[in-house]
């Protein structure tokens, strides 16, 4: 399901057959494997709004009430339906009541009233109907850098109907192993109220595989001391936030943790392959996860979520590895820049940088003084007591007043 007919649409009273529908069936059906005739498509809407303007914001009033009435009136669940595709925020919020399609892009949530969610990683049964929530085609005629990703959403599509993913998160223990693998993923969940330096924790966890009893999630900010053979690899997610309090757990000095164990980041190694792209545990998982989105679980079942960044680290690292394969030049890349200088950001990280309070007061109080006179030359300019730190505003100024012709995307 897409967002809303255009021109093209109208005319020929067909949905999705103008450049969108065009780029779905050339560049992503293939993807997954169908044809036009193997699927039914739809738009959440059934008609232009205003004469073909933007939508209003998918959060407003009459942009809900415009959807109710067109799924009340139109939505047929085809018979035989297994999945849903909702390309974007409207086909989302009213397949599956979100309207978050960003966070949600490359994971599933059950059609409502076909599934259930409850805390933990959803993974549809055999007769749920999941929707795979992904980007409107539309934006990447905008946002190119997302063809990727949004390719990769649809090659799911084979897997979710042979429910092979994504799968039930595996059960995970208590203790770590002894001794510990020679590679794992490593996390901390702390207090967000700590100073620099800081290493105290509320758990950790580790995976070191993806079945059960590979994943631990320990609850505990006391000293481990395992047991360790060699150097072995720990992968983290942003180094800056776990390895200290690795250190702590192993019971070394923060000194000796480089030369303990090859540190490794999977957000420098994807910023290495897709400088472009999001680097966050969000968007890593939704390419290389087994499990679906679990990053809204913080909260409801803390440990939960705790095993699953774990395991999570580790699926993206194993992904990003395959990566490297296929592409060795990026891969040295890594090894021999970015790998290196990752450990000088990280010690910079914690030692922080020197400053001036006193200087930082004054020049705080230059910068004030500035933006109450720029604001002023501004209200003079127009004669009116503009706000300009209003985009209302100033865009009325500027596109009404003056007639500067809005940049395209400038609502």
């Amino acid at each position: 399901m897409a967002q809303n007919p255009h021109h093209t649409e109208v005319a020929l009273g067909r949905p999705l057959v103008g450049k969108t529908g065009m780029m779905m069936e050339s560049k992503f059906f293939p993807n997954a494997g169908l044809t036009r005739e193997d699927v039914s498509v739809g738009n959440t809407y059934r008609c232009l709004y205003q004469g073909g303007k933007e939508l209003p914001p998918v959060d407003s009033s009459i942009a809900y009430a415009a959807m109710i009435h067109c799924a009340q009136a139109h939505f047929r669940l085809p018979s035989g339906t297994r999945v849903i595709v909702a390309q974007g925020d409207y086909a989302a919020r009213v397949l599956t009541g979100t309207d978050d399609s960003t966070s949600w892009r490359g994971y599933v949530k059950p059609l409502i009233g076909y599934g259930l969610e409850i805390g933990t990683p959803w993974a549809p049964g055999a007769h749920d109907i999941p929707v795979l929530i992904t980007m409107h085609l539309a934006r990447l005629f905008r946002e190119p850098k997302y063809m990727l990703p949004v390719k990769h959403d649809w090659t799911k599509i084979p897997r979710l109907l042979r429910r092979t993913w994504p799968r039930v998160p595996p059960k995970f223990v208590d203790q770590p192993p002894h001794p510990w693998p020679q590679r794992f993923a490593f996390d901390t969940e702390f207090p967000n109220n700590l100073g620099p330096g800081d290493t105290m924790m509320h758990r950790f966890s580790m995976s070191w595989g993806v079945n059960d009893g590979e994943t631990c999630v320990v609850e505990s900010d006391d000293v481990v001391q395992p047991r360790l053979v060699g150097r072995p690899h720990v992968i983290t997610q942003y180094a800056p936030a776990d390895i200290y309090r690795l250190a702590r757990v192993v019971g070394i000095a923060p000194r000796d943790l480089w030369s303990t164990f090859l540190i490794e980041d999977t957000m420098v190694k994807h910023a290495t392959l897709h400088a472009d792209h999001p680097h966050d545990l969000n968007f890593l998982g939704s390419i290389w996860a087994s499990i679906n989105r679990w990053k809204h679980l913080a909260e409801e079942n803390p440990q939960l979520y705790a095993g699953c960044d774990a395991l999570g680290t580790l699926e993206v690292d194993m992904g990003l590895e395959r990566e490297f394969e296929a592409d060795p030049i990026s891969a040295r890349v890594y090894r021999e820049i970015d790998q290196p200088a990752h450990r000088v950001f990280v010690e910079a990280q914690r030692a922080g940088i020197a400053t001036d309070p006193q200087r930082i007061t004054e020049v705080v109080e230059i910068l004030r003084h500035a933006t109450t006179e720029a604001h002023h030359r501004a209200q003079a300019a127009v004669g009116w007591p503009m706000n300009v730190g209003s985009a209302t505003q100033v865009g009325h100024q500027l596109y009404t007043i003056e007639g500067i012709k809005k940049p395209r995307g400038i609502r």
